[in-house]
């Protein structure tokens, strides 16, 4: 994040905490910038969180921060919902798009969908991040390109031990429903 931007971030972040009657300590501190470090670090904080609900104490993310994924998975097999997973997009963009369209009830024609799959690549919208998120050059010290950034999940395997990935899911297992 740029340094302005920070602050701003920190400065929400200590009025939802007094708003919430938690005292704050300070703004957030800066990240770490090896991402093993901050994926630990958070990994700490989750298990806090879940410590402190647990003891009927107040946190600031409500419930836990599985809250966001709990809220779409329980509507699955609601009729107007389509889960799209981002890996299904990187393997197959255009029969996704196509899914996307049939879901939606679209018609795209045959002879334009070619030019919107090319248009909705990674490696495109990489391209033309500047000008397809343009406030992002407020927030981020290089823009859309730091936002987008490399275009593939997983990445987390390569900082983390198995006994790490171990932690994760054991605070998955405690935060979140079956």
């Amino acid at each position: 994040f740029r340094p302005e931007f920070s602050a701003h971030i920190g400065a929400q972040a200590m009025a939802l905490a007094a708003e919430q009657g938690v005292k704050p300590s300070g703004p957030p501190p800066r990240s770490p910038d090896d991402p093993r470090e901050f994926l630990v670090h958070w990994f700490d904080e989750l298990d806090a969180q879940l410590d402190t609900q647990r003891a009927g104490g107040p946190s600031l993310f409500g419930p836990n921060f599985f809250c966001f994924e709990e809220t779409y998975w329980s509507e699955r097999a609601r009729s107007n919902l389509l889960l799209v997973h981002y890996n299904d997009l990187k393997e197959d963009l255009a029969g996704e798009m196509q899914r996307i369209a049939d879901f939606l009830d679209i018609a795209v024609p045959e002879t334009l969908m070619p030019s919107l799959v090319e248009a909705a690549r990674f490696e495109t919208m990489k391209k033309d991040g500047d000008a397809l998120f343009p406030k992002l050059q407020k927030v981020f010290d290089r823009g859309a390109d730091r936002f987008i950034n490399k275009g593939r999940s997983g990445r987390w395997r390569e900082y983390l031990s198995a006994e790490e990935v171990a932690r994760y899911n054991s605070i998955v297992q405690r935060a979140c429903t079956p």
